[in-house]
């Protein structure tokens, strides 16, 4: 399953096609989502060098209304509360929903954001909500691809630990 690999220090190769640097890729994409985008008849919020356009923001210092990403936790134990925290840092992310199956572990998580989240014990429920706009997904192995999968389809970002999937069909 080896194809992807590293070339040199900036290069990528996938199946024997050298594609650039990182950078390089991360332009190309950009710009060709713009194109498909614009194709579509969206708005788009990439610029030509491949940097994000900023749309809407709030007054200097302050971040505007909808610039603060709403985020849930789905499975409240260490690792999940460990990537929570990191988010959950920055003044511009608020914590908006918990959800775990072990009510002591989702009531951790809710009592340290108690202000602004609320409780979940099944996820089908937390993917619904329409104010959170990403999750992160920290349940055991067995449960990441299909977690990942209805986040998908519920329009949310995610981010999922490792591994993503248990079974090579599952991906």
């Amino acid at each position: 399953m080896g194809f992807r690999f590293r070339l040199g220090p900036r290069a990528w190769s996938w199946g024997g096609l050298r594609l650039g640097s990182r950078f390089q890729l991360r332009q190309r994409f950009l710009v060709q989502t713009c194109q498909l985008r614009q194709f579509l008849g969206e708005q788009c919020p990439i610029d030509r060098s491949g940097g994000l356009v900023q749309v809407g923001q709030g007054e200097p210092g302050k971040p505007g209304a909808n610039d603060k990403i709403q985020i849930g936790l789905i499975g409240c134990g260490g690792m999940g509360r460990g990537n929570l925290n990191n988010c959950a840092k920055y003044d511009d992310v608020a914590v908006t929903g918990a959800c775990d199956v072990w009510k002591n572990r989702r009531d951790m998580v809710v009592a340290k954001f108690k202000d602004t989240a609320k409780p979940y014990h099944d996820y089908r429920e937390m993917l619904q909500q329409k104010d959170i706009d990403g999750v992160i997904i920290a349940t055991p192995p067995h449960w990441h691809a299909l977690i990942a999968i209805e986040a998908a389809e519920a329009g949310k970002d995610f981010y999922v630990q490792k591994p993503m999937t248990i079974y090579l069909d599952e991906a």
